[in-house]
């Protein structure tokens, strides 16, 4: 379920934009171009920078990772008509698709992808480990910053 996956996803979320900083975590935000209209399950945002998380729908993250491609070139669009960007290099793009379980990191930079192989959260009668979940959250406050980090050169 949806929600349930939720309770999980949001503190790790929460605990990352917390550990990076100056970060606003957006809930549902919609973007559109003319392959997507739709909500992003989160965002992560600062400055020009968005990063899109998205849940894999019933423990499938393959297909959250192809939701959250779609996502990353829909922001990708929509900055290029902010900011009308007509040099070939782009400011790279951050995703991260999850099913709470596993998770993936993917990139966008010049239309290509780069994807992470997938980190799994590993369970123990009933309770989280919690090395994993500091390794993503590690990963996550990784991410964050480096989209600081290319703010701060556009």
């Amino acid at each position: 379920c949806e929600m349930t996956r939720r309770v999980y996803i949001d503190p790790i979320l929460i605990a990352a934009a917390r550990v990076a900083g100056g970060i606003k975590l957006e809930v549902e935000r919609t973007y559109q171009n003319q392959d997507l209209n739709g909500p992003v399950d989160y965002t992560f945002k600062f400055g020009q920078q968005t990063i899109c998380v998205t849940e894999g729908k019933k423990d499938n993250l393959e297909a959250g990772v192809v939701q959250n491609l779609a996502q990353l070139v829909a922001v990708r669009d929509e900055r290029k008509r902010k900011f009308d960007e007509i040099s070939s290099e782009q400011t790279p793009i951050y995703g991260i698709a999850t099913t709470y379980t596993s998770w993936s990191f993917l990139k966008l930079s010049n239309d290509q992808v780069v994807r992470s192989s997938p980190i799994s959260i590993h369970h123990s009668i009933g309770q989280s480990n919690i090395e994993d979940m500091k390794m993503i959250i590690g990963r996550i406050v990784a991410i964050l910053q480096e989209g600081k980090k290319a703010n701060k050169e556009e």
